[in-house]
């Protein structure tokens, strides 16, 4: 399969109809940018932490799309990349450096992790589309064939190298002569992966009026975001939302929640939302008749309790 077909996979099947973008809205969530000076010497980056110029930003719904393209370009697209998103701030064996006040990340590393990303879509796009994958595209996740035969050597940077047919054991050792994994299993072990190696969770926390729950990327890098955006194509969803039932997050799968409305996971259901919605009316029903006997008209109190019509603020003031 060519680049150009590849591309379209990708995009058919998994980027927004209206804007072609292939992130998704990402809820809360910070990575960490270091402030230093990011500069290009040779094949690597070089960054360095600056105290006054740290800072943290919320990752763009575009930034997947950016990222996946990185491994086709020279360094100058890297540099601007890190420039913008901060350095990777990983080893050459895959480990998060944290608290380093300065690193040096060669440009195959960028352009491994960005030719990984980008393989993780397109095979998951053709595998949903039914059509064929290239051995090329397997290349990155795997250094095995489809008949179980080790490739040349590569460098993998410390991600797994994903078994293509499941293993024979015997005395003289491990062969690769059994039947194929399915390709469905390695692919949700593969952004399972990039989730537990660069530690997308979440967190609650208090904005000074209630406690949220939030995306936390453990580690702060910008492998956490382009993970969790990852992980959130693969399974074809827009966004996490967090229940207003329970108060957690969960995955939905069919349309978005209608603005300023509830929306419940699977097992609050419509039992709590119908809870919440007379409470919701006698609330609403109780400033009617305050309001009510403050001696406000109708039409003042409607507008106040934001009702279309007196006839409604009418029918509250029966409700007890």
């Amino acid at each position: 399969m060519d680049a150009h077909n590849r591309s379209f996979l990708i995009t058919s099947e998994f980027a927004d109809p209206q804007t072609g973008i292939l992130g998704r809205d990402v809820p809360s969530g910070k990575i960490f940018h270091p402030g230093g000076p990011i500069q290009l010497k040779g094949d690597r980056l070089l960054w360095s932490f600056d105290h006054d110029k740290h800072h943290h930003k919320a990752p763009s719904k575009g930034l997947l799309d950016d990222f996946i393209a990185l491994w086709k370009g020279d360094g100058v697209a890297i540099l601007a990349f890190a420039q913008k998103w901060g350095p990777l701030r990983v080893g050459e064996d895959g480990i998060f450096q944290p608290g380093a006040p300065r690193g040096e990340e060669p440009l195959d590393l960028w352009r491994f992790y960005s030719h990984r990303a980008y393989a993780v879509l397109v095979i998951a796009a053709g595998l949903k589309a039914g059509e064929p994958v290239s051995e090329s595209d397997w290349a990155q996740l795997s250094d095995q064939d489809a008949s179980g035969k080790e490739r040349g050597e590569a460098k993998f940077f410390g991600m797994p190298k994903h078994a293509r047919r499941e293993p024979v054991f015997r005395p003289e050792g491990i062969s690769w002569s059994g039947r194929p994994i399915d390709p469905f299993r390695i692919i949700a072990g593969e952004v399972t992966e990039w989730m537990t190696r660069f530690a997308v969770g979440f967190r609650v926390v208090w904005d000074g009026r209630k406690w949220k729950t939030e995306i936390a990327y453990g580690n702060s890098s910008i492998l956490s975001a382009i993970a969790f955006q990852l992980a959130l194509k693969a399974a074809q969803v827009d966004t996490v939302y967090i229940c207003s039932g329970c108060g957690f997050p969960y995955i939905r799968v069919k349309r978005r929640p209608n603005a300023r409305q509830g929306n419940f996971c699977h097992k609050c259901g419509r039992d709590e939302a119908t809870r919440q919605a007379d409470r919701r009316r006698q609330q609403k029903a109780a400033d009617a008749r305050r309001l009510h006997a403050e001696g406000l008209p109708l039409s003042e109190i409607a507008a106040r309790l934001h009702v279309r019509k007196p006839s409604t603020v009418r029918n509250l003031l029966k409700r007890r």
